[in-house]
């Protein structure tokens, strides 16, 4: 019989997002956990700012990997003459569960928020004012912060139906500088022979020139493939 990955990812569709939902909420529970043990370190207030701050930015790559690796399978797949992946839907899957994987950005962004404005600053907004006007990174990580609020509301299907597919790509393409710019707050606070972005910074490449050499037409994309889902007569159970 052969083997349809569309059917398989619908069968099990709930199963896996479940899956995935529990696991990107690990990170949470790992950091209550540490907290109410007592190993954030010698200074916990850092450890939770980086923690959570970092995973925010993780999840965020992990959202712009979705678009990349679903041409790259469907290629792929093409290639080693694959009946599956030879129609745009069979991916389709990857696109369901890059909304989920983007709350998750946005979820680990207000952690980091709430630890700096409530833990560090006290809410005492003359101090958070004199500590940005110290530390201009911070202010880096505000605006992308804020950037990330109007992705995060219009990613309810009813605003989605609301704005129109042209306007709701225009407004969620604003990803690609929110990540630029959380790759600089990151880069410009980090201690001098500290190099811990790194490799965030080389996938932040990576993710943006892909998309970049499709849009000038160096790299081979598939004519119809614009990052969204695909109408199929499939429905995830």
């Amino acid at each position: 019989m052969q083997f349809s990955l569309t059917l398989f990812f619908l069968h099990y569709y709930r199963l896996i997002w479940w899956g995935i939902f529990l696991l990107s909420a690990l990170p949470t529970v790992l950091l209550i956990n540490d907290f109410y043990t007592q190993q954030l370190g010698s200074n916990p207030l850092q450890t939770l700012q980086h923690t959570t701050g970092k995973w925010g930015l993780i999840f965020l790559l992990i959202t712009l990997t979705v678009t990349p690796l679903r041409q790259t399978l469907n290629v792929f797949s093409i290639w080693i003459h694959l009946k599956f992946g030879r129609r745009l839907e069979d991916w389709n899957w990857l696109i369901r569960l890059r909304r989920m994987l983007g709350l998750y950005s946005f979820y680990y962004a207000n952690l980091h928020m709430l630890v700096y404005v409530i833990l560090d600053v006290s809410l005492e907004w003359n101090w958070a004012r004199q500590d940005i006007h110290e530390k201009p990174y911070i202010l880096l990580g505000v605006i992308a912060y804020l950037m990330l609020i109007p992705l995060a509301i219009t990613s309810v299907n009813a605003l989605f139906r609301m704005m129109g597919k042209n306007n709701w790509q225009r407004l969620h393409k604003t990803v690609y500088l929110i990540v630029i710019l959380v790759i600089f707050h990151y880069w410009w606070q980090t201690k001098v022979g500290v190099y811990s972005y790194i490799p965030y910074l080389f996938i932040t490449i990576f993710l943006l020139g892909f998309r970049l050499f499709n849009r000038l037409g160096i790299s081979t994309k598939h004519p119809k493939d614009n990052g969204m889902e695909v109408p199929t007569r499939h429905t995830p159970p």
